[in-house]
């Protein structure tokens, strides 16, 4: 049966590995091109020249997608040159001189630090640590997907812009203008594989921010005192063992993407920064010739990041306060005139790589960052009491006082770690001592305080998790170095830290994907008609993990809309367009459809509300290309209720006309977990009965 699972998982497989692999190739292409013009890149660690080099070419590739989508080419054939394109570009590269990171860096390669001394204890706890969450990483990773913003945007949208062939703003779903590059690389999965694919890469890209860890921490680790590799592997370990992040790795999100990129993006910058340190008083006519390539990779770095999510911001503060740190600092490394001139050619560089995303929505809303000044367009795209839930939603403002001791109990347990963030206060309390982590605390504290005051939802603080384990992790074998009881206490520090994390991590993946075989969360959701089977709902992983009935009874219970969206698969025609109404989670449909958000104002509210009639409203639908509508009565009434604009009827009438129409000019197909489907058009006479 496992053979079966690894078999239907090998074309996700294949297109990831030829999606980086491409990937590599432009990254080669680019970085040459760096290096032609601006210098060799060096001074670097030979590790990281793959990381830059995959980065910056998956940067490149989601930008060539985009630009397909804005031209109404995304094709398979189109996708499909352009990966072709990227694999010629790695071949040819093997033969193109690269000078990226031959010069390792003095704490990768000093001896081993106290903590390593300890024997093989530490590597056993970072070995079975790593391997374990790997491990629920991976089961992860072959259960279907359900993770809401997935099925209602990172899936939704690239599957929808594959069905039209075009990326546009949908003016009913405001996800259409958010930053997309993580979901650029989506469309191309989903072009030659299914979601499993799309998952594949954002776990790939949790394993990534790993390794950039390692990398860091060599930059940042004192020879004296700690090696980068043992420290390096310790942040790695404490940042994936963190249970949110765990979670994260396990669904088609784009928080991993988006660390992936800061990650490097700091440390070209630290790369940068320690280049002129090192030119310093030389005597040269201009120290920055050399550091000038880190400076122009760090700022595209950070430009695929802003193309990535808006909460790219919070990061882009702390970066900010990291340069107005060095700034203030007496000008022994560089004039001040220079290092704005520095700061002005980083920031220009990180804006105009993210200026494709931010220029679409200028042209197409009036607002770059839509919908952040949404209300302030006339006339609105979304209703200000859209954009009021949407904020009340992301945090805006912060969070009540009254709720801090629970929110952040629950922030420490599963989405910072107690040991992560006491070790990373601790660095902060003695960072005289650890001058090379002072970089480190200013982007920390910045993009801290920006989440915190702008929208502290817990996954948009998965960067700055990142940056506290890397602090952690030094101070921790800066700890070690001290008495044989500070040594001890250390190790078992780690190991009690990485098994709470393991522990919360296993409850996290346990409740989120077992649970449909035990409660069946107290809803009767019996799978519909082409569903059906005469076996009992298996209770295997493996079954689950693998193309059939018992994947799709999985999906039935955990994912309320699923049944009837599989049978609407099954019964309606290819030339369908489906309604949602209720309802958001659209991406397993195989057929075109309208979706929007709870913050939108549903298109049919809007139709209704100008209708005057039944037969008036099923002319619109028509009008609009509309054959059928789906209905979630469950999800509608709640977000009625709770005052979502998108279930809100404007009036009474209004109402009742929807009840009406409902039982006059649509006809019922089947419903499923209070999820009904219908077509559009009078319900036909029972003719059966004599």
């Amino acid at each position: 049966m496992a053979i079966h699972v690894i078999v239907e998982l090998l074309p996700a497989l294949a297109v990831v590995a030829v999606m980086g692999a491409s990937a590599f190739g432009y990254g080669r292409w680019l970085l040459s091109l760096i290096e032609k013009f601006r210098g060799p890149i060096s001074r670097g660690i030979p590790r990281q020249e793959q990381l830059f080099t995959l980065a910056v070419g998956l940067g490149a590739l989601a930008l060539l997608v985009f630009t397909l989508g804005v031209a109404g080419l995304l094709v398979r054939p189109a996708l499909a040159a352009v990966l072709v394109i990227g694999l010629l570009g790695g071949l040819i590269g093997r033969f193109w001189p690269r000078r990226l990171g031959r010069e390792p860096s003095a704490s990768e390669t000093a001896g081993s630090n106290e903590l390593t001394r300890t024997g093989s204890t530490v590597r056993f706890l970072l070995a079975c640590g790593l391997a374990a969450t790997i491990g629920l990483i991976g089961l992860g990773v072959l259960m279907p997907e359900f993770f809401h913003d997935a099925l209602i945007y990172h899936l939704e949208l690239p599957g929808y812009y594959l069905l039209h062939h075009r990326i546009r703003f949908l003016p009913w779903n405001y996800n259409s203008a958010l930053p997309a590059g993580i979901e650029m690389l989506y469309v191309v999965a989903l072009a030659f594989a299914d979601e499993r694919a799309t998952k594949l890469i954002h776990a790939a890209l949790g394993l990534l921010c790993v390794a950039t860890l390692t990398g860091l921490a060599a930059q940042v680790s004192d020879r004296r005192t700690a090696d980068g590799r043992t420290t390096g592997r310790l942040a790695g370990a404490l940042f994936l063992t963190t249970p949110s992040v765990v979670l994260l790795a396990t669904v088609s999100g784009t928080d991993l993407g988006l660390t992936f990129f800061e990650l490097l993006s700091l440390s070209a910058w630290l790369h940068w920064r320690n280049a002129l340190q090192g030119s310093a008083g030389t005597g040269a006519a201009d120290t920055s010739l050399q550091a000038q390539p880190w400076l122009i990779l760090s700022a595209v770095m950070m430009g695929c990041a802003l193309g990535t999510k808006y909460s790219a911001l919070f990061f882009l503060i702390g970066m900010t306060i990291a340069w107005g740190a060095m700034m203030a600092a007496p000008p022994r490394l560089r004039p001040r005139a220079a290092l704005v001139k520095s700061i002005g050619l980083w920031c220009g560089i990180a804006l105009g790589v993210a200026s494709p995303w931010y220029l679409k929505n200028l042209l197409a809303t009036g607002d770059p960052f839509y919908p952040t000044f949404a209300a302030h367009l006339r006339p609105p795209i979304i209703s200000p009491l859209g954009l009021e839930w949407l904020r009340r939603d992301v945090g805006t403002g912060g969070i009540a006082v009254a709720l801090w001791p629970d929110y952040l109990t629950r922030l420490l347990t599963n989405d910072v770690g107690w040991l992560t963030c006491a070790a990373a206060l601790a660095v902060a309390l003695f960072a005289r001592r650890l001058p090379a982590v002072r970089p480190l605390l200013a982007v920390t504290a910045g993009s801290l305080i920006a989440w915190w005051l702008i929208s502290p939802v817990p996954r948009y603080l998965t960067p700055t998790v990142a940056l506290l384990a890397l602090i952690a992790a030094v101070g921790l074998a800066t700890a070690a170095t001290g008495h044989r009881i500070m040594r001890i206490i250390t190790v078992i520090a780690v190991a009690a830290a990485l098994g709470g994390n393991l522990v919360m991590a296993a409850s996290l993946i346990r409740e989120n994907y077992l649970s449909p075989f035990t409660a069946r969360r107290g809803i009767d959701r019996q799978p519909p008609e082409p569903l059906s089977t005469d076996r009992e709902p298996s209770s295997s992983l493996i079954t689950v993990m693998r193309d059939g009935p018992e994947r799709r009874q999985w999906l039935a219970w955990s994912v309320p809309p699923y049944a009837v969206i599989e049978a609407a698969n099954h019964i309606l025609p290819a030339s369908a367009t489906v309604l949602f109404v209720g309802e958001y989670r659209g991406y397993y449909l195989d057929r075109d459809r309208i979706i929007g958000t709870r913050y939108d104002q549903s298109p049919f509210i809007t139709w209704a509300e100008t209708a005057a009639t039944p037969e008036a409203l099923e002319l619109r639908l028509r009008q609009e290309g509309i054959t059928h509508l789906l209905y979630n009565q469950i999800d509608a009434r709640r977000l009625e209720q709770a005052g979502y604009p998108a279930a809100r009827w404007p009036d009474e009438r209004t109402r009742m006309l929807f009840e009406q129409f409902r039982r006059e000019r649509l006809t019922l197909l089947t419903v499923e977990n209070g999820v009904l489907l219908y077509a559009v058009g009078a319900p036909q006479p029972d003719t059966s009965s004599p």
